[in-house]
């Protein structure tokens, strides 16, 4: 009487069952085998094919973890150590798929499996991205692992080092381009793989200099775009369990994780924290008279602050260098110099240019006092989304900073010098929307100083915030700097810059942050308690006071107030909170902005429209289009949208949508 109801032979799944509704029991143990079922055993014979024979099939079921993540993909550009190659083994024993991409020529598919792509080429890995699209594959993961083919440190060349920065950096660069293009749904999590790039400890090498820049490349990742969840991890430059330590990383991450900045050291998973720096030194600063103080960057405000700051502090020889010549304003100032009896020599260098700083040296050496000092105040600040980036663009960046850097520390490391100062950047620490290639290169400085410790050698990296009238500040414009003033960021004024920079010299210290925040403008850019976990050390220690009024400031949270709030008041609740953000983000006042008026309209630009999406992707859990807020929206349309994200409508209610978020917390067992 079974086989007559209906529904009998309404089954769809024909390349199970293609003429009949029952299987066989050779086909009940593949299907079982294909969805996570181990050890299927049958207490009855099949009697080949015969499918009215009764039977009792018994299997054991997956894991409840790994079942949740059985057959699910994995993209592995890998490295020529085999960190990768071991990785996709161990991540198919785990039952997931992993596709190997190898560098090569050009773009080839050499099995299903596995593919070579030209490193230079953002065609190549645009290529790899849309046959993963046709294949409708779904990516978990992506692993990054190129950065590792680079040159150890103490054989290292500036060419070498150009070479590391676009196969690491470049890489990367088409890579996440790419990657945004195909819009995978789930977005993946991406992993950038260093070795040896990040200071740990006390350690005795740091042969990873050069793959440094991804840090603070994939800390802007992180910023532009959260939904990939951009995680670096630095592995252990003497381990032989790098691939095992990745892969249990990997596999057991959680993207409502907050650590994405690891590093492993002798079988020790180590996390990255940010430290206030007490110290105090009463001591006034005097500089060599006999002595010659090398400044970069000399003909910009920076380094003309700097050569009147060293003049004052003793002073009597300085080489001032530059790219172009000095402005009628900057041989004002020189003039003013050499009249208090100090001896200034303008010099028009190229850093980057190896050939060119030995001749500098070589000339300094010949006609003046012997080289004690060398401030690197050179740089060039360019603001740009990745998605709009070129790598013609970040070899700019990078010319000065890393391949002029390099080349400083080269060339003088058997000078016995007193004072090795860079000048680094705060966005190397913090990043922000359109700094990909000023980050990157900072993090270089940082790293680079970190070297010269592990080998003797003077240097200190100073992370400098935003001062208020020279240096990065002019360039960045006026919105820019008070959309930071906005956010907690102050600027320094010139006398507590030389004030800082008296003090940083005279400590003991490798990298130091030196930036004036304002903790409760800071601290509410988040939602309450969930800080970066980089400022949770410094978050805990803020004082009280402070925190109590960041509580009465963000309680209640925007999504409480929405969902408690009758249906009638939502759009007005909206309306403020937007109108709240947008101005924050354009650095003005709510009452001044005009709902009905277009945002790109009131100045609204791409960097912009990234940290207002941002900010509304954390507080309402809504994500938005970039292309829809520079498309003629205003706080009335842009109202509109988010509420259609944020509640379903049918014919009955409207059901509010809460956004959930984990709090599970990975173990800490050390601080980097």
């Amino acid at each position: 009487m079974f086989g007559l109801t209906d529904g009998w032979w309404k089954f769809t799944d024909l390349q199970l069952r293609p003429n009949y509704p029952l299987l066989t029991t050779d086909n009940w143990q593949k299907l079982l085998h294909s969805n996570g079922f181990q050890n299927a055993t049958v207490i009855a014979p099949s009697y080949q094919g015969i499918v009215s024979q009764q039977a009792v099939i018994i299997a054991q079921s997956a894991k409840p973890n790994q079942s949740k993540i059985a057959l699910e993909n994995w993209l592995i550009f890998a490295d020529n150590q085999g960190i990768g190659q071991q990785l996709s083994e161990l991540l198919c024993s785990q039952q997931q798929a992993a596709t190997l991409v190898f560098p090569g020529e050009e773009y080839k598919q050499k099995t299903a499996q596995e593919f070579s792509i030209n490193p230079t080429s953002p065609k190549d890995f645009q290529l790899l991205l849309e046959q993963a699209a046709k294949d409708k594959t779904a990516w978990r993961g992506v692993v990054y692992l190129w950065g590792l083919n680079t040159v150890a440190a103490d054989a290292l060349t500036v060419t070498d080092l150009e070479v590391a920065s676009q196969i690491g950096c470049g890489g990367v660069l088409s890579l996440v381009q790419s990657l945004i293009n195909q819009r995978f749904s789930p977005s993946p999590t991406l992993w950038l793989v260093t070795q040896g790039a990040q200071r740990v400890s006390e350690e005795a090498t740091l042969g990873g200099v050069a793959q440094s820049p991804m840090w603070g490349l994939g800390k802007v990742i992180k910023d532009e775009h959260p939904e990939f969840n951009c995680t670096l991890v630095d592995l252990d430059p003497v381990g032989n369990n790098n691939a095992q330590a990745l892969f249990a990383e990997i596999f057991s991450h959680k993207p409502t994780v907050n650590e994405t900045h690891i590093a492993f050291r002798n079988g020790q998973r180590y996390v990255q924290r940010l430290v206030r720096n007490n110290k105090i030194v009463k001591n006034s600063l005097r500089l060599k008279a006999d002595a010659t103080y090398l400044i970069t960057g000399g003909f910009g405000g920076i380094g003309l602050l700097i050569a009147q700051w060293m003049v004052e502090h003793g002073a009597k020889h300085l080489v001032l260098v530059g790219r172009s010549h000095p402005d009628e304003t900057a041989q004002a100032t020189l003039r003013t110099l050499e009249e208090t009896g100090t001896e200034v020599v303008v010099v028009q260098v190229d850093v980057s240019v190896k050939e060119q700083v030995a001749s500098l040296l070589t000339q300094i050496k010949t006609s003046l006092p012997p080289l004690r000092g060398v401030i690197h105040a050179a740089g060039i600040y360019e603001a740009r989304l990745l998605q709009e980036q070129q790598w013609q663009r970040f070899t700019k960046v990078f010319a000065p900073k890393v391949s002029g850097t390099w080349n400083l520390h080269t060339l003088t490391k058997d000078i016995p010098l007193d004072l090795f100062v860079l000048f680094s950047s705060a966005i190397s620490i913090f990043s922000s929307s359109g700094s990909g290639s000023y980050a990157a290169a900072n993090t270089f400085l940082d790293a680079l100083a970190h070297h010269r410790q592990v080998l003797g050698l003077p240097a200190l990296s100073i992370n400098w915030g935003p001062w208020s009238t020279v240096g990065m500040t002019r360039v960045v414009g006026d919105r820019r700097f008070a959309q930071l003033m906005a956010q907690g960021v102050e600027p320094f004024s010139a006398p507590q810059v030389l004030q800082i920079l008296e003090q940083v010299v005279q400590q003991d210290i490798t990298q130091v942050g030196v930036i004036q925040i304002n903790w409760s403008k800071l601290l509410e850019q988040f939602p309450l308690g969930d800080y970066p976990a980089l400022l949770t050390e410094l978050a805990a220690k803020v004082q009280k006071q402070t925190l109590t009024e960041q509580k009465v400031v963000q309680q209640p949270q925007i999504l409480n107030q929405l969902k408690i709030a009758p249906t009638e008041k939502r759009q007005s609740l909206l309306i403020a909170y937007l109108q709240q953000q947008i101005a924050k983000a354009l650095g003005t006042s709510a009452s001044m902005l005009n709902i009905d008026e277009p945002l790109n309209q009131m100045g609204l630009d791409s960097l912009i429209v990234i940290e207002l999406r941002n900010r509304l992707r954390a507080d309402l859990g809504v994500d938005i289009a970039i292309a829809k807020f520079l498309d003629n929206l205003s706080v009335v349309s842009l109202t509109k949208i988010v509420s259609e994200q944020l509640f379903e409508v049918n014919s009955i209610s409207k059901t509010f949508v809460v956004p959930t978020t984990s709090t599970n917390q990975t173990r800490i067992r050390g601080e980097l």
